[in-house]
């Protein structure tokens, strides 16, 4: 049995309408220093069905913390995070 999961908490940054689609961008920061002695940081993609893209617009802003929980996916030969789930950390 295979397992794809993934959890991604981090800073809400972007947000993209595609069609029926919603995109956003997720700024993670990595849990180790580079060789500078700072964190860097990675932004995720994410794609929210309807549903849940309402809801986001209606109780975050851009900046809040968000948790999602999805599963990878390639679309257009770029990996995603598709959301199942979502908490809001921050916000309304």
């Amino acid at each position: 049995i295979m397992i794809n999961q993934c959890v991604v908490v981090g800073r809400w940054t972007k947000k993209t309408k595609e069609n029926d689609k919603m995109y956003i961008e997720i700024k993670v920061q990595r849990p180790f220093k580079n060789k500078n002695g700072e964190y860097e940081d990675d932004l995720i993609t994410c794609l929210v069905n309807c549903n849940m893209s309402s809801t986001l617009e209606e109780y975050c802003n851009i900046g809040d913390i968000i948790g999602v929980k999805g599963h990878l996916e390639l679309e257009n030969n770029k990996m995603i995070v598709k959301v199942d789930k979502m908490t809001f950390l921050g916000g309304k």
